[in-house]
């Protein structure tokens, strides 16, 4: 990867801190099971922060955007707000978990969510943040190639990897940060 910077955890919380400050997209690549949906959820629970996982898997196009309704007084098509959507502007995070186990159509479908914050005519509250999780082709897991047109809306990758540590073969998370979009 070019542009990366190894960090320890409590880096990654200044990192994840600074980032929901500007409303940075993030991602967090990394091989199954190594953390990252509990660095996410940790940081929620943290700041007191709402958290909607939304798993693109179990969802088609139409559930991201709402339902479409006709509008017969205006004599247009309008769209229902999803009920995950949230309205309330409180510190809360959208959780685009195992977003690169979705197939590439349904990737697509968060294109404008990640870089204009909605979806459609709906608006994420101004405290509202995005941030994905996934893991790469080459690490066995079902997944695909994150296209170019996603991966140059996310501006900070976290890349997950856990290391073996000292004589008790431990496990130990490591980060290496970096916010090269075309570095994956």
């Amino acid at each position: 990867m070019i542009n990366t910077v190894p960090c320890s955890p409590s880096e990654t919380n200044h990192v994840l801190e600074d980032a929901y400050r500007l409303r940075e997209g993030v991602f967090f690549w990394g091989e199954p099971g190594v953390g990252k949906s509990s660095i996410v959820r940790r940081f929620v629970r943290r700041k007191n922060m709402k958290l909607v996982d939304l798993r693109l898997t179990t969802m088609d196009a139409p559930d991201l955007r709402g339902l479409m309704w006709i509008n017969e007084k205006k004599g247009v098509t309008e769209w229902y707000r999803p009920e995950f959507f949230p309205t309330e502007d409180e510190p809360g995070i959208i959780f685009l978990d195992e977003l690169t186990a979705a197939e590439p159509r349904m990737q697509a479908t968060t294109y404008q969510l990640v870089l204009d914050r909605c979806i459609g005519p709906h608006q994420l509250p101004e405290s509202w943040w995005v941030v994905g999780a996934g893991n790469a082709p080459e690490d066995g897991a079902i997944s695909y190639r994150m296209g170019s047109a996603l991966a140059d809306r996310l501006s900070i990758y976290m890349s997950c990897r856990a290391r073996k540590t000292g004589s008790s073969g431990r496990q130990k998370r490591a980060f290496i940060l970096t916010s090269s979009a075309s570095s994956r």
